[in-house]
């Protein structure tokens, strides 16, 4: 472990943040201290780690990582490129980069696992493999039980993608199954409560068709506080329609069906969820009609 390099990341946070070695050192340590690690020739206390962490508003989980990967920055942003590749269905690009990074890291277990992830998905969404192909290489992933210093609860992500897989191939029980291992696991790290939105999401869909109305209102519901609690709009619109959707089968009031249509228009306007728009208009103009000539105005 490198306490150069790890003194040099708290000194850019600290530059980044606008704040002095002596503001850093406030009520935390003595100044001399921060110049000691800035200059790597300490390593900070866990405790100190902590305090410095809530200070720089960088969650100390980055610290270790830092810690642990001598090239962390570089292979962190090839895997938020792998991400917002696969939000844009950019699969053929995935696969290149794949190629690309596995012929310069091949000795990095963690990262190469992060790899192949993405390539059995990017795979399976432009049909070069079947379902259960990418279901048995992404269970066979989960059998390295390396603890994830990229990627906090990795193996949670790895099985969203297969019970997302089970749901498509119509598995629902087994997709069901692993929602639920998601839903259940406590954790108070924030990309995985954004993790845990998404089951919540998904299983709420699959208990739709299995005609459980009043549980999947459920499962929404406790999706929708853990958004707003996160402050995190990504899923509002699907959650709010899906819910509507839910209450138009157990035949709820008009008004208030209408009321969450209107309001996951509101979001997929918001969030430019064109395809969503659409849907919504085509499906449900009947409740949408006043809500969209105000939008369209």
């Amino acid at each position: 472990m490198d306490k150069s390099r790890l003194g040099k990341e708290i000194k850019k946070w600290r530059k980044k943040r606008g704040l002095t070695q002596k503001d850093l050192s406030q009520n935390v340590c003595h100044q001399s201290e921060i110049s000691r690690i800035e200059n790597g020739e300490v390593f900070p206390s866990i405790d100190l780690l902590h305090l410095f962490s809530s200070k720089l508003n960088v969650p100390v989980a980055y610290f270790f990582k830092v810690l642990v990967y001598e090239d962390f920055t570089y292979k962190n942003a090839i895997v938020n490129e792998l991400f917002e590749l696969s939000k844009q269905k950019k699969y053929e690009e995935i696969l290149a980069c794949i190629a690309h990074e596995q012929s310069n890291h091949s000795e990095h277990i963690e990262f190469n696992k992060i790899l192949y992830w993405q390539y059995w998905l990017a795979s399976y969404r432009l049909g070069r493999v079947e379902g259960h192909t990418c279901i048995t290489e992404l269970n066979l992933l989960l059998l390295n039980k390396t603890p994830s210093a990229i990627y906090l609860h990795l193996d949670f992500y790895i099985k969203n993608s297969i019970a997302n897989v089970y749901a498509e191939q119509n598995k629902i029980n087994e997709s069901i199954r692993l929602y639920k291992e998601i839903i259940h696991y406590e954790s108070f790290e924030k990309n995985f409560l954004s993790l845990k939105i998404k089951a919540l999401y998904n299983y709420s869909k699959l208990l739709f068709q299995k005609n459980e109305y009043d549980s999947s209102i459920q499962q929404i519901n406790r999706a929708l506080m853990l958004s707003i609690q996160l402050n995190n709009m990504a899923l509002l619109g699907q959650l709010y329609y899906q819910k509507a959707e839910c209450m138009e089968k157990i035949e709820g009031s008009n008004d208030e069906i209408a009321e969450l249509y209107r309001k996951a228009y509101f979001f997929f306007d918001l969030l430019h969820l064109d395809f969503y728009k659409q849907v919504s208009f085509k499906k449900k103009y009947r409740y949408l009609k006043d809500e969209i000539s105000k939008v369209d105005e």
